[in-house]
Parts: C-alpha cells; structure tokens; sequence
C-alpha cells in the first residue's frame, strides 16, 4: 500500500517534470544574452605606442608599405580574435567606453590582449 502510493507520487512528479520542460527551455532561450566589456581604447593606445616606435622619418617605401600591412593584420586579427571570443563566452562583447555607470559587466580585455600576443 505504502509503495504504491510512493510509486504514484513519483511517477505523478516525473510527469509533472515532463510537463514543464518545454515551458522551462522557452524561458531559458528568451533570456538576454550576457554582455563582457573590452577596453578598446587601451588596446589601440598599446598597439599605437607599437608602431609609433617603428615609424622613422627615413623609411623607405618598402618599409611604410610593410609597417601599413601590420597594421592592417593586426585590425583583421582584432576582429577575428573578438568574434572568436565572443563564441568563446557566449556573450556579446562591448567597447567599455560606451558603457555609462559602473555596471558590473566582465571586463575582457586582459583575454583579448592575451590572444592578440600568441
């Protein structure tokens, strides 16, 4: 007697869990994704500092022209490397100048800066 209405209960409670899958995975897809920071300014300030050092008032053209492709790399690379890291997450990644406040959103830059240097 005790174990058949142990045996209901659970077997009521496992359909009442199947029951509510569907609601709970809807619910669980329409949440907003998470936001992460970078600090795009550091970035480009750091990498700006890079080539400022490089540049010479003598260069040659074959020069400029190969300092102007490292530049160029490295703004395709940034882009590669923050949508990699944005699939990474799962989040959507944000410059942290845009943010107003002091929300606390991740900062990944120090990430970022990390994958840039390998």
């Amino acid at each position: 007697m005790l174990l058949d209405r142990l045996l209901t209960a659970g077997i009521s409670t496992l359909i009442t869990l199947l029951l509510l899958l569907p609601a709970a995975y809807m619910a669980y897809k329409s949440l907003p994704p998470a936001l992460a920071t970078i600090d795009f300014t550091a970035l480009m300030r750091e990498e700006e500092a890079k080539f400022s050092a490089q540049i010479q008032g003598t260069m040659d053209e074959s020069a400029r022209s190969k300092l102007l492709q490292s530049v160029e790399e490295y703004g395709r690379r940034l882009s590669s490397e923050v949508d990699r890291l944005s699939q990474d997450c799962d989040c959507v990644l944000i410059n942290k100048a845009v943010v107003l406040g002091k929300p606390t959103l991740q900062d990944l830059t120090h990430t970022l800066r990390a994958r840039m240097t390998q």
